[in-house]
């Protein structure tokens, strides 16, 4: 169960709670701690939308991949698939 809440992403796996948090020195962290979508696509990968932009959870590290998709700050309050995945 995923949850995304103003202070980061948690998740719980019937047993514990993991958190993850923006780190402005981890690249590999959180973009931003306000979490305002999640979007589990057909092949099973977590998208996260943000007040920071666009993430993708990667399981294999327990880290997050920025998806650049403009410059500056942007805010993702929506994720939609496309029926492709």
């Amino acid at each position: 169960l995923w949850i995304g809440t103003q202070a980061g992403l948690s998740r719980y796996d019937g047993y514990r709670i993991t958190s993850f948090k923006n780190n402005p020195v981890d690249s590999r962290s959180l973009a931003d701690n306000f979490i305002q979508a999640l979007y589990e696509d057909g092949r099973g990968r977590l998208w996260i939308g943000t007040k920071g932009g666009l993430d993708r959870f990667d399981r294999d590290t327990q880290s997050f991949i920025h998806q650049h998709i403009a410059p500056g700050s942007l805010s993702v309050t929506n994720i939609i698939g496309d029926g492709k995945d």
